[in-house]
C-alpha cells in the first residue's frame, strides 16, 4: 500500500497510541489513578495551583496541566 509520509506518519501514531499501556499501567508512570483524583479534587477547590501540584507530585507543571484538562488520564 503506497502512502503519503504524513499518511503513515497518522496512521503510525493511531496504531502506537491504541497499544500503549493506560495510566499506572504504563511502567514510566509517575502518578496513579489515586494521585490524579487527588490532583483533580484539590484543583477544584482554588486552593492549589498547577504548579503547586505539580512539585507536590513530582511532575513537570506541563503533565500536571494536561491531568487536569483531562489530556491525559482521560480513562478516570
Amino acid at each position: 500500500e503506497w502512502t503519503t509520509r504524513s499518511g503513515n506518519m497518522r496512521h503510525a501514531h493511531a496504531n502506537v497510541e491504541m497499544n500503549l499501556p493506560k495510566g499506572e499501567k504504563n511502567n514510566k508512570a509517575k502518578l496513579n489513578t489515586k494521585k490524579v483524583l487527588l490532583m483533580r479534587e484539590k484543583y477544584k477547590t482554588g486552593l492549589y495551583s498547577i504548579r503547586g501540584l505539580a512539585r507536590e507530585n513530582k511532575v513537570s507543571q506541563r503533565t500536571a496541566q494536561s491531568v487536569l484538562r483531562r489530556e491525559t488520564w482521560r480513562h478516570i
